[in-house]
């Protein structure tokens, strides 16, 4: 085992930042958001990947029934997708808010000599503002995804599976969308990284750019991946307190006599809800599936290069 290069095993921690590395804080933050693990970069590299989540909470939710005859036992409980679909929701809307303030406050604490996009295009090889402001909004979707898997995880008592990939995908979707077409044009909008020409007004700027399928792939690819790697163990423990909590509250309540339960009755979505959930499930299918699909190029010319001597 001697032989085995352990390195490739190691979290790095990114570059620091040029210029601004004097600011503490700035430091910190552009090291942290910059991490990288080796082989999480291989995952980036193999667009398929999205396909595996995707499939876990999209092929239980195809085979289930959705309704069961007054007749039928109900030994299995329903599949609640609006708690997932709601919990995608509000952590898609929270990393839109939450990346324009953050745009709002860098403005603020940041000298504009910090901000401005390098004169020639090599010099963004290094860790310069717009990389960090780039990496910590994808640090701030990737950790709604954790916060919603976590909070899905804790509520669901079945389906937990399903329900929390459900809602990390759906809430790495709606990041996706509104990091390149909410937050990137109110940051461009109000001049955040200093590309406004002297005596011209915000307005007369180009806020809308045109932007890249491969792009939207990319982000979806990295803010998906590094999502479900932290959304994972923060449902497992989720779900293990909530159970426990759930079991110790139950064993403390005074014991008294169970009622019979009416015979239960099945429940069904109204016609909006139903129409709603299924456009919603068929969006972020088919965003992930496309984003796999667009992928496949640079994966292909990335594996396929012959192995270094």
């Amino acid at each position: 085992m001697s032989h085995l290069n352990t390195n490739v095993w190691m979290p790095t921690l990114g570059n620091p930042p040029n210029p601004g590395s004097s600011i503490s804080w700035y430091h910190a933050l552009a090291r942290w958001t910059g991490l990288t693990w080796p082989p999480l970069e291989q995952l980036f590299s193999t667009p398929l990947v999205l396909l595996g989540p995707t499939l876990l909470w999209l092929v239980p939710i195809l085979t289930a029934t959705p309704y069961r005859s007054p007749k039928a036992p109900s030994h299995n409980p329903p599949m609640r997708l609006g708690l997932a679909l709601k919990a995608g929701l509000f952590g898609g809307l929270a990393v839109i808010i939450t990346t324009i303030a953050l745009a709002i406050a860098a403005k603020t604490a940041l000298p504009l000599s910090l901000r401005r996009l390098p004169s020639e295009t090599s010099q963004l090889v290094t860790a310069f503002f717009v990389h960090v402001y780039s990496a910590t909004n994808i640090a701030i979707a990737v950790l709604a995804q954790t916060v919603v898997a976590a909070v899905v995880a804790a509520r669901a008592r079945s389906h937990r599976c399903t329900l929390t990939l459900l809602a990390t995908s759906l809430t790495a979707t709606l990041a996706t969308a509104g990091l390149l077409f909410v937050t990137d044009p109110v940051s461009r909008c109000m001049n955040l990284f200093g590309m406004k020409p002297p005596n011209v007004p915000a307005i007369g700027m180009r806020c809308f750019g045109t932007v890249k399928a491969v792009s939207i792939a990319r982000y979806l690819h990295w803010i998906t991946i590094k999502g479900i790697v932290l959304a994972i163990p923060a449902a497992l423990a989720s779900a293990a307190i909530a159970t426990l909590w759930r079991r110790r509250h139950t064993s403390t309540e005074p014991k008294t006599q169970a009622l019979p339960r009416p015979p239960a009755t099945p429940t069904r979505q109204r016609p909006l809800s139903r129409i709603l959930t299924a456009i919603t499930i068929t969006l972020v299918a088919t965003a992930m599936t496309t984003a796999a699909l667009i992928g496949l190029p640079q994966a292909w010319s990335f594996w396929a290069q012959p192995p270094s001597p």
